[in-house]
């Protein structure tokens, strides 16, 4: 699974972003009476005698109806050139297990998103970064249906992979969060609450896939996601980790106690929301270990209470490792943030007890090369774990993944561009041509040139910066990233009568360095 760099739909509604992500049909949508409808006990509620088909633009605004309640609305997958942008499995089962279907649907290794549909089953909704052929949407979709054990005649969304096919029933489905968060037609968390609108959202839009990532899926529905796949947190588990999480708050430095805390009483919090734990004796133990640390029990309340409630809202709970018993030291990872816009995308990963450690992925993907960055940064030795149990923890932190721009001050494009700025402009400059040969730039004032040849690589040297030790060539190729290809011309100047490879850039490329006035100095008194 790819995920997708939300930063473009800060500020946007919900009816904008729902409107952006299920995408499809232009020329026609769906609707229904929504009054209630009394059925028997396991019968399916049937829309049929109310259901049209309206022949016009599914709008904004009949998107923010819907999720006000007002108006239910259904939309086609299936766009004016036959490719879409999303696609369902349309499981029928009224009796359906909701949480188990997405644990099931993660230990598959797919990136479906449950949602509970309007009869009372489960919509299976698979989004795509860019369109792709319906046809290919469609035969994949029967493909995963299949695999995860739904019969041949599961019926699968876009219906028809052709305009020219669509008959006046419009082909379309009914949209989860008819209501907004008060709906009983949401996505679903493993442990069986709801996510809300703008959690959904969220996941819809990072678990995006371009269409090759989502033709080579495979459901694999033996491939467990965790020791306990398939299952809650047990007792006994639970246990186990609470006695690691006490071991980790006793020997918590001085900074991270109040943090390890509040961590603990949330994942406590996570564990109630599925299990019947004893949470006063919890409780008590954790204000013993926090009173031999020397702490007070008025700032144990102040954290206890509202974070264990917290917990318990949010659900999910942790679960053991494979190999952990609860006396191994393993990292529990609260948190990723995914560092884009540098040379390389980078993970931010929050460590419970230790703190943030920022790597490549390259080095976060091998345990046995981020323990020992761990070790080298933090402070941290963990126990060696399975590369496969390493593996889910990632996944399961990369599925709740924030995104951040990593500021331009910080991106190696600007370090160059600095670099070639103090180079050009600085006051070691040359006063003729001529000097240019003895590594100095020589501005060039007629033409509004700045020449330079690439002894420019010395310098790099001499200011002790990342791009030293590259060759010339590799700095070159570095320069014309930062000021763009354009802005770097090489050309040949005459200099003591020799035609003289040389580089020059405009001189608005780069700024001068400003020159600051002398501090006036007052004159003694006499």
């Amino acid at each position: 699974m790819t995920l997708q760099p939300i930063d473009n739909f800060k500020g946007r509604s919900a009816a904008e972003r729902l409107h952006f992500l299920f995408a499809g049909a232009i020329a026609h949508h769906g609707t229904y009476r929504h009054e209630p409808t009394l059925v028997e006990p396991g019968e399916k509620i049937s829309i049929r005698g109310s259901a049209r088909t309206i022949r016009k633009e599914p709008t904004l605004e009949l998107y923010g109806r819907h999720l006000e309640g007002a108006a239910p609305l259904g939309i086609c997958p299936l766009r004016p050139d036959d490719t879409c942008l999303w696609g369902c499995i349309d499981d029928d089962d009224r009796k359906v297990d909701h949480a188990a279907l997405v644990r099931r649907v993660r230990a598959a290794g797919l990136s479906a998103i449950v949602c509970r549909s309007k009869s009372g089953g489960a919509h299976l909704y698979f989004f795509l970064s860019s369109p792709m052929p319906a046809a290919d949407l469609q035969g994949k979709l029967r493909e995963i249906a299949t695999s995860l054990g739904y019969p041949p005649e599961t019926e699968v969304f876009p219906k028809q992979t052709r305009n020219a096919d669509i008959d006046k029933t419009g082909g379309w489905l009914n949209l989860p969060y008819f209501g907004g968060d008060g709906t009983d037609r949401h996505a679903v968390k493993e442990t069986g609450l709801a996510l809300s609108v703008a959690e959904f959202l969220d996941l819809a839009e990072r678990s995006a896939m371009t269409p090759e990532q989502f033709m080579t899926l495979k459901a694999s529905p033996d491939r467990p996601s965790s020791a306990h796949a398939g299952g809650d947190v047990t007792s006994d588990e639970f246990e186990k980790m609470l006695a690691r999480w006490l071991r980790e708050l006793a020997g918590a430095p001085h900074g991270k106690r109040d943090d390890i805390l509040m961590q603990v009483a949330r994942d406590v919090g996570r564990c109630s929301s599925v299990i019947a734990i004893d949470k006063p004796a919890a409780e008590w133990q954790a204000r013993v270990v926090w009173r031999k640390l020397g702490k007070n029990d008025q700032e144990f309340d102040q954290q206890w209470k509202h974070n264990v409630e917290w917990g318990e809202k949010k659900g999910n709970p942790p679960r053991l490792c494979d190999g952990d018993g609860g006396g191994g030291r393993f990292p529990d990872i609260d948190g990723i943030v995914v560092l884009v816009g540098g040379e390389e995308d980078e993970w931010r990963l929050t460590l419970r007890g230790w703190g943030d450690i920022t790597l490549p992925v390259r080095e976060v993907m091998h345990f046995y090369t981020f323990n020992v960055k761990c070790a080298a940064r933090l402070g941290a030795i963990f126990d060696q774990m399975k590369q496969d149990a390493w593996y889910q923890k990632l996944r399961d932190a990369r599925d709740q993944a924030t995104f951040e721009q990593i500021p331009e001050a910080e991106t190696p494009e600007y370090e160059m561009r600095e670099l070639l700025r103090v180079f050009l402009t600085d006051k070691y400059r040359a006063d003729t041509l001529d000097e240019i040969l003895l590594g100095k730039p020589y501005l060039d004032e007629d033409e509004g040139r700045r020449y330079f040849q690439f002894k420019f690589q010395k310098f790099l040297l001499r200011m002790d910066s990342s791009f030293g030790k590259l060759k010339p060539n590799v700095a070159g190729r570095w320069v014309r990233r930062a000021i763009g290809k354009e802005n770097l011309i090489e050309t040949k100047k005459m200099i003591k009568g020799k035609a003289i490879k040389v580089y020059y850039v405009p001189a608005e490329i780069v700024d001068p360095t400003p020159e600051l006035p002398l501090p006036k100095v007052e004159k003694p008194p006499i």
